[in-house]
């Protein structure tokens, strides 16, 4: 009888000990995934940074960090920023909506557009690169649902100092 206890006591360690091992295994690889989700966001922050905006290709630069930047955040494959700018509209999104704004009228019109409005281009996408946690697909539903009340609790907070100005 003693010997079947011992036995049972053993194998209930083992079982304890591998699934130790593997909580740790599992934790580390999400480390991981968050380091390598990271990057990806700040990939978009480091173009915007070496953006020089003097250049003569400065708009479609801009564009198409933009253009990557939602499909990527959003899955937004649109052709013409109207069409983004109503999907702004529906998420409630300021910053997108200023962003498709300036580029639809700068798609349309023959004037040069200007340093300060390529600056003002720049930082809304800037803000807008900020706010968006681009979504990979090795995150569970349960995560997301965490970021996205997140981003719905960080959206009240702006909406509240955007009444008070």
């Amino acid at each position: 009888m003693i010997g079947i206890e011992v036995i049972a006591i053993i194998i209930l360690g083992v079982i304890l000990l591998i699934l130790l091992i593997l909580k740790f295994i599992e934790s580390h690889l999400s480390k991981e995934v968050v380091i390598a989700k990271t990057k990806r966001d700040e990939l978009y922050q480091k173009e915007l940074d070496n953006l020089n905006l003097t250049e003569k290709d400065t708009m479609k630069k801009i564009d198409s960090i933009a253009r990557n930047f939602f499909y990527e955040a959003y899955n937004f494959n649109m052709k013409e920023y109207s069409e983004m700018e109503e999907k702004f509209k529906e998420m409630k999104n300021k910053n997108g909506i200023k962003f498709c704004k300036i580029m639809e009228k700068n798609d349309y019109s023959t004037e040069e557009i200007t340093s300060e409005e390529k600056e003002k281009l720049k930082g809304l996408l800037r803000e807008i690169t900020k706010k968006t946690h681009i979504i990979s697909k090795i995150e569970t539903p349960k995560e997301e649902l965490i970021k996205k009340e997140k981003l719905k609790k960080t959206k009240a907070t702006e909406d509240k100092k955007e009444i008070k100005k």
